[in-house]
């Protein structure tokens, strides 16, 4: 029986704890629930799970190889940000992407896609003008929707 506040491991039954400790710490930092910089606490993370340090330690070690975590002496598990490589490297995935994508949706191109495009990027301009930031970002949003459903 877990103990009050903590949360349940439950779902993968077949899973060794190790393995559901880390997919749970792993999706806990995706999420963003442990911000970038936060210390994650051995026993807190033990009492949270109500699990012993074994799979807590295990699951640290994962996911430093996955580099979400740093694991640094002394001080123990800080939730890693991104490096300038992360970043170019993500920038230069979506750029490869993004062509493929356009590419795509430009040999599939219908009389409505363009319609709607044209409209998208009307509004583009005016919400730019407007400097109203929400909208131009929900627009910029909405032009990868319609680019990738074009390109499906």
């Amino acid at each position: 029986m877990a103990n009050p506040g903590t949360v349940p491991l439950g779902g993968l039954v077949h899973a060794q704890l190790k393995d559901r400790v880390y997919a749970f710490l792993r999706e806990a930092i995706i999420a963003g629930e442990f911000p970038i910089g936060s210390a994650l606490r051995e026993n807190d993370i033990t009492a949270r799970l109500g699990v012993s340090k074994t799979p807590v330690r295990e699951a640290f070690v994962r996911l430093e190889k996955d580099r979400l975590l740093e694991l640094v002496p002394y001080t123990g598990a800080v939730v890693a940000g991104y490096t300038d490589d992360d970043l170019r490297e993500f920038y230069e995935m979506r750029e490869l992407v993004e062509g493929a994508c356009a590419r795509m949706a430009a040999l599939n191109c219908s009389d409505d896609f363009a319609r709607r495009l044209q409209e998208n990027v009307d509004s583009s301009v005016s919400a730019c003008e407007l400097s109203d930031d929400a909208m131009v970002v929900k627009l910029f949003e909405e032009f990868d929707a319609l680019i990738y459903e074009q390109s499906t």
